[in-house]
C-alpha cells in the first residue's frame, strides 16, 4: 500500500480513507477461490475435456446432487464481480 504520511496537503481523515480504499480494492481483486475449490463453470469445462459433458443444467444438477449427498461442500463467493458457488470435497465424504 502507498504511504501518505509525507503528503502535507492531505489531512488525517483523507489519508485514512485512501488507505481503507486501497485495502478494499486489494480484497476485491484477490481471488476468493481457494486451492481446493472449483466453480460449476470449471466443472463443466473439465467435463467437456474428458468427453463427459451433457448439458449445463445437467452438470449443475450433478453438483447439486453431490452437495445433497454430502460428497461436496458449497459456499457462496463473488468471482470477477459475479456471485457464484465454490465447491470443495466434504470432509468425511461417503
Amino acid at each position: 500500500m502507498a504511504s501518505y504520511k509525507g503528503k502535507r496537503n492531505l489531512d488525517q481523515s483523507t489519508r485514512h480513507t485512501l488507505t481503507a480504499l486501497e485495502k478494499a480494492l486489494e480484497m476485491a481483486t484477490a481471488s476468493p477461490l481457494r486451492a481446493d475449490e472449483f466453480t460449476a463453470e470449471q466443472y463443466i469445462e473439465k467435463s467437456k475435456k474428458l468427453g463427459k459433458y451433457r448439458t449445463y443444467d445437467s452438470s449443475r444438477g450433478e453438483l447439486k446432487k453431490m452437495v445433497k449427498n454430502g460428497e461436496l461442500k458449497i459456499r457462496k463467493i463473488k468471482l470477477n464481480g459475479k456471485q457464484c458457488n465454490a465447491y470443495s470435497a466434504a470432509t468425511g465424504a461417503k
